[in-house]
């Protein structure tokens, strides 16, 4: 995550806590595992559109799904702070000061809020599944094209 960390409206080590926060959205075993989310149960989301042009609304299991990919991020930022050994309430009150910063402060605590804020909407949430889940679809039904070639040849 290229997010520029608003240093001069931070103290040092506030903006060092802030960049290490940023960096641990991006760590990889972090987006490995939602990836992994994502391929395990993006299938059921391939046929979003059919529920959404019928009316009938999704299944419930989806809200159950995406609150474990909530709980992705929540994890992933509470064990940030508990490892800076940073409370909640200290978190907030740098949060309070960067929501108030100017518009050019604020670029690395907006790219922040934009991948914690992913994950809370669940519109986003639904479209990230069904672009995955219509990619998995595409590329099972090339791989099966391409052994139903083989088989032929």
């Amino acid at each position: 995550m290229a997010a520029r960390v608003p240093r001069e409206l931070l103290p040092a080590e506030d903006a060092e806590g802030f960049e290490r926060m940023l960096m641990a959205l991006d760590e990889p075993h972090f987006q490995a595992s939602v990836r992994a989310f994502v391929r395990e149960h993006c299938g059921a989301f391939a046929e979003a559109g059919d529920f959404d042009s019928s009316g009938t609304g999704h299944p419930l299991a989806w809200t159950e799904l995406h609150s474990r990919y909530r709980a992705l991020f929540d994890q992933q930022l509470e064990e940030f702070l508990a490892g800076e050994g940073i409370s909640r309430e200290a978190f907030l009150k740098l949060a309070r000061a960067l929501s108030r910063a100017g518009t050019p402060w604020r670029s690395g605590w907006e790219a922040f809020l934009a991948e914690v804020t992913a994950s809370e909407d669940y519109t986003a949430f639904v479209a990230t599944m069904h672009a995955a889940g219509c990619r998995q679809l595409a590329e099972a039904d090339e791989a099966a094209r391409t052994v139903e070639l083989q088989s032929l040849s």
